[in-house]
């Protein structure tokens, strides 16, 4: 787990592994100085909301996932984010909008056999909240070695549905 010193210094700099995520790092900054690093997350308005969120991002991240599989990255597009989503990729380069994250799936859709997102820590407050997440990939190039991605996800829950609203990520693991 991080050190109130490390999370001080990610905060201070706004670095994690060269890529600048200074939202992410001052959230898990915030998660780390707070002293619940073994805690479960529970959503502000109680458990039954936190457990219906999981199972709603759940259901997303499945969607995500058999799209990777099955080279579907307009249903990644169309159906994982809102229309006006943001996207942040490891290099730090912005995608804003449906479009521009449906060009960046299409670009990565050929490169992955699987990925597989792992939630670690979800909290939920009435129409928004957010998941930091594992992603195990499986590269197709067979060269390659499997990785990890490290993403926050941010959700909002429109017209009775949840979507990602906004996401970023950085090469790396959550200790669980």
């Amino acid at each position: 787990m991080i050190s109130k010193d490390t999370a001080s210094e990610i905060t201070r700099r706004g670095f994690l592994n060269g890529t600048v995520i200074s939202a992410g790092g001052v959230l898990l900054a915030n998660r780390s100085l707070a002293g619940d690093q073994g805690a479960p997350r529970t959503g502000i308005d109680g458990s039954a909301s936190l457990q219906a969120f999981k199972s709603a991002i759940r259901a997303q991240y499945d969607l995500k996932e058999s799209a990777f599989r099955n080279r579907l990255p307009d249903t990644i597009a169309n159906d994982f984010y809102s229309e006006d989503a943001v996207g942040i990729d490891v290099s730090g380069n912005v995608y804003k909008g449906r479009e521009a994250l449906r060009a960046l799936a299409r670009a990565a859709a050929p490169t992955v056999t699987s990925v597989r997102f792992e939630s670690v820590w979800s909290h939920v407050d009435g129409k928004c909240g957010w998941d930091w997440v594992n992603c195990r990939v499986v590269p197709s190039d067979s060269g390659e070695m499997p990785y990890s991605l490290i993403f926050l996800f941010l959700w909002e829950k429109r017209h009775q549905k949840w979507w990602c609203v906004g996401d970023i990520f950085v090469k790396g693991s959550i200790a669980q």
